[in-house]
């Protein structure tokens, strides 16, 4: 169960988030947006998710449906992450200090990123990307990481994640830099009635490692999600 906890939030949010202090700094823009087509492999079969993303100056809004073809949107301030179904008008946040927030995984990501492997060269959809690859260990679960950067932008267009036979290829389909983006695309709707997950788990937890039940938060999520059909 904590493995596919884990796999499921590091690829709803793809390209989202790192450490607060460095947040966004992968991206080499003052605002863009682009659309990403995410196809996950596995012995169960394939999966293809289809996502719209909207960055401005620290923040991101990213606009698509999970694998059940439930609506949802994200979006991630300086402060909180949060998951909305638009269609029931709920949703939940996580506060970044809080433990209970799922987005800490790519804390460890982002320092696995330090000790890259350069691999080569690769044109990808017109853009000239350099090829990098690395391995990082999350809660005991091993993923192997293969990106192309954009040589001009230094920007991620393709990246493939393997992990416990589980592969993931990440492409940006389209990209324009620098557009006009309206400041209302990253505050969530007056009328969304959220669950606040750190309020729910509490911070003073008993649990080990002050940790939540995970399969209370999946659950908690789910039913958020599927609530709309």
């Amino acid at each position: 169960m904590k493995k596919y906890f884990l796999i499921f939030f590091i690829f709803v949010l793809v390209f989202s988030v790192y450490a607060k202090e460095e947040l966004f700094s992968h991206i080499p823009f003052k605002s863009a947006e682009w659309t990403s087509k995410i196809t996950m492999e596995s012995p169960a079969g394939k999966q293809i998710l289809n996502q719209k993303t909207f960055y401005k100056s620290g923040k991101m809004r990213i606009e698509g449906k999970d694998a059940s073809g439930n609506q949802f949107i994200t979006i991630i301030d300086k402060n909180y992450v949060y998951v909305i179904n638009p269609d029931q008008k709920q949703g939940i946040k996580y506060p970044f200090e809080s433990k209970q927030n799922p987005e800490k995984n790519n804390l460890e990501l982002e320092k696995c990123r330090k000790n890259v492997k350069k691999s080569g060269t690769e044109t990808i959809n017109n853009n000239e990307c350099e090829i990098i690859e690395f391995d990082c260990t999350i809660d005991g679960i091993k993923f192997s990481i293969k990106e192309w950067k954009s040589k001009k932008d230094n920007f991620i267009i393709k990246s493939i994640t393997n992990v416990e036979g589980i592969s993931t290829i990440t492409e940006i389909l389209e990209l324009k830099k620098d557009v006009k983006i309206s400041d209302d695309k990253f505050s969530p709707d007056k009328n969304i009635r959220f669950t606040d997950m750190k309020k729910i788990f509490g911070e003073n937890s008993s649990k080990k490692n002050n940790m939540p039940d995970e399969k209370m938060i999946k659950k908690t999520i789910k039913k958020m999600m599927e609530s709309g059909k």
